[in-house]
């Protein structure tokens, strides 16, 4: 007999979605991670290294829909990331809308991402992160069905 996601203790029903970029600076957008299956998105942190200026992160939700197109939403609002060699990594995490809201949850084929934003003359030289999501379903069809 198979093992559920809910026959799993709480911390393993969950899953890190880790991401790493390079250089980026004002304008920028990146991707965070693909998102495989229906989930809701629990925690956040990420850490920059080598910043210039005071750079502003804002997390995005990218979602195509038939008829429609791909549609951009905001997860919450711009933040600072943390620098690494100085701070290390925030231990409160990215600051996300409050639990329940409707922009957690994520759908098979959503891509998380971020956008850099301070001015022209900000830089982030690297920045590495984590983000943790937990399935809506027990039983996960990954990739719609691929896999």
């Amino acid at each position: 007999m198979g093992l559920n996601n809910r026959g799993k203790d709480s911390s393993e029903q969950k899953y890190p979605i880790s991401f790493r970029s390079g250089d980026v600076s004002n304008g920028e957008t990146g991707v965070i991670g693909y998102i495989p299956f229906p989930c809701v998105l629990e925690a956040g942190n990420i850490a920059a290294m080598g910043v210039g200026g005071t750079p502003d992160v804002l997390l995005t939700l990218q979602r195509f829909i038939v008829g429609t197109g791909v549609t951009i939403f905001n997860i919450g609002s711009t933040f600072q990331p943390s620098v690494y060699g100085t701070s290390g990594v925030l231990p409160s995490g990215v600051s996300l809308p409050a639990v329940g809201n409707t922009l957690l949850m994520l759908l098979p084929g959503d891509i998380l991402g971020y956008q850099i934003g301070g001015g022209s003359t900000v830089g982030i030289w690297g920045m590495g992160g984590c983000f943790v999501v937990k399935p809506l379903q027990d039983i996960k069809v990954y990739l719609q069905g691929l896999a």
